[in-house]
């Protein structure tokens, strides 16, 4: 029993990467960096988006119109 608990958890347990304050405004060089590797190794991270950015320090950045406004 024990090992067929322990057998789950290999498989089933993992890496958690989360990147929070995804703006229009941000550091999309840095961004893209990242979706590369991400790419590469076959992670999916979970993405916090602003949907109302208003934070001056991200407003510094230049726009990047990717997120669809219907």
């Amino acid at each position: 029993m024990l090992s067929k608990i322990n057998n789950y958890i290999k498989k089933n347990t993992g890496i958690l990467i989360r990147l929070d304050d995804i703006a229009e405004n941000m550091n999309w060089d840095l961004m893209n960096k990242s979706e590369l590797l991400f790419e590469k190794y076959k992670i999916r991270p979970v993405l916090g988006v602003i949907p109302n950015n208003q934070d001056k320090e991200l407003l510094s950045y230049p726009k990047k119109i990717i997120f669809g406004n219907k």
